[in-house]
């Protein structure tokens, strides 16, 4: 059986709104500068530990852990919900079942959850 898998942030949806919210969240909860979205933006890709290592190459343990913390927590709470599917996602998918006769497409993300 063939089965389209597609991944979810920042191919179906554009979580960069949200994420550069909670980063900056997380930067001023661990007395590091706030950065524009546009650095968030460009830097988003890797795990969030890597990211703030890239870009606060002075960051000490404690403050990559209560940055860690307070970025995901932040995140759950409030930060997804900047989050917004792109143009015509979900006219996409339905045009994917409805002209190949596969099953919906598996979406996938490797994201923490509750």
């Amino acid at each position: 059986m063939i089965q389209i898998v597609f991944d979810f942030d920042g191919t179906l949806f554009d979580s960069s709104s949200g994420i550069s919210l909670s980063f900056n969240y997380s930067a001023q909860c661990t007395c590091l500068p706030t950065l524009s979205k546009e650095i968030i933006t460009n830097s988003i890709g890797p795990p969030i530990s890597e990211i703030a290592k890239k870009l606060y190459p002075r960051i000490t343990q404690a403050q990559l852990s209560n940055f860690i913390s307070s970025f995901r927590e932040h995140y759950d709470n409030t930060g997804f919900r900047h989050s917004f599917p792109y143009p015509h996602v979900k006219e996409l998918l339905q045009n994917l079942v409805s002209t190949s006769g596969l099953p919906l497409p598996c979406i996938v993300t490797n994201k923490p959850t509750k």
